[in-house]
């Protein structure tokens, strides 16, 4: 099951990351959208967040499965936020590398909270502020 779930995502993130109509914002508006959908499910959680969380009690072949969804969200942050960032689209306040892990850790724990809250509120407010923060800062 974790393998197909992983395969299936990869999927989806190389189709919109190899889709030349789209543009970095778009790109990375559907990558957020994946994860809005899925806190409007019913069941409001990702299996490999959720398997996350109990990593050291797991297999090891389900840790490999895991880690591997880790990373292949967080490299495709990372692309995308060099790309935005070369093409002048995105503001970037530190490294490709930390924003990446600062936006999907807050993904996938804003998942956590929703789930515990039974609402989805809160969510659309991280991915505003994931939003904000990659515009550049208004001048005074």
């Amino acid at each position: 099951v974790v393998i197909k779930y992983t395969d299936k995502f990869n999927q989806f993130l190389n189709e919109i990351e190899n889709d030349s109509l789209l543009n970095s914002w778009q790109v990375l508006d559907k990558y957020l959208s994946a994860f809005v959908e899925i806190s409007n499910s019913k069941i409001k959680i990702c299996l490999c967040g959720t398997l996350g969380g109990e990593f050291l009690t797991l297999p090891r072949e389900l840790q490999v499965e895991v880690k591997k969804f880790f990373d292949i969200n967080l490299s495709f942050l990372e692309k995308i936020l060099k790309k935005g960032f070369k093409n002048s689209e995105f503001y970037l306040s530190d490294s490709p590398k930390s924003i990446a892990n600062k936006i999907f850790a807050s993904l996938e724990g804003g998942l956590i909270i929703a789930r515990s809250k039974n609402s989805t509120d809160h969510y659309f407010a991280i991915i505003k502020t994931i939003k904000s923060s990659l515009k550049q800062p208004k001048q005074l």
